[in-house]
């Protein structure tokens, strides 16, 4: 038997952690983005490297988690930005327009990453390889990670208005 839905104090306390999470590792990617790749060490102790990759598959998982489509599962609700406004929509905290609006920001989110050369389905089959640490991808993939698409859409969830709204707009 499934649990109950998530409350939305609940899913908006998540949406928001990951937020704040996205918004923290693009501030400290963002200079070593500008650093030489090497360090004249062996690549595989090369500390500006691993960090820039850590902090860059960070961006990765949480881009994808909070445009991820609102689900129910055995383990728990779906804590992405459209979950949140589903639920807030549905208890009346928020009117349907609110909701259709914020809806159609995070698709033209998408759009403007794809547009910029990136590929939302590659982010997203990225993701769940790294999720599950043991899978090695029998295929590479045909669109590499861009980091400048990735920066573009962070710097969109993270300028969002959902987020400096939200206190206003999804009542208590």
């Amino acid at each position: 038997m499934l649990a109950a839905m998530a409350s939305v104090n609940e899913l908006r306390r998540h949406v928001f952690d990951d937020a704040l999470d996205l918004a923290a590792c693009a501030g400290l990617v963002a200079p070593l983005v500008n650093l030489p790749m090497g360090t004249g060490m062996a690549v595989s102790v090369d500390p500006v490297g691993f960090i820039r990759r850590q902090f860059t598959l960070q961006m990765v998982l949480l881009v994808v988690r909070m445009h991820e489509q609102p689900r129910e599962g055995q383990t728990g609700t779906t804590a992405s930005i459209q979950a949140l406004l589903d639920a807030a929509a549905l208890e009346g905290r928020v009117s349907q327009e609110f909701r259709d609006a914020y809806v159609n920001v995070l698709e033209r989110m998408r759009a403007d990453y794809e547009n910029h050369g990136g590929n939302f389905r590659e982010l997203r089959s990225f993701r769940h390889a790294e999720l599950a640490h043991s899978i090695h991808r029998h295929e590479q993939p045909l669109d590499r990670l861009l980091l400048n698409p990735l920066w573009d859409c962070t710097r969109d969830v993270r300028s969002c208005s959902l987020a400096g709204a939200s206190s206003r707009s999804i009542r208590p």
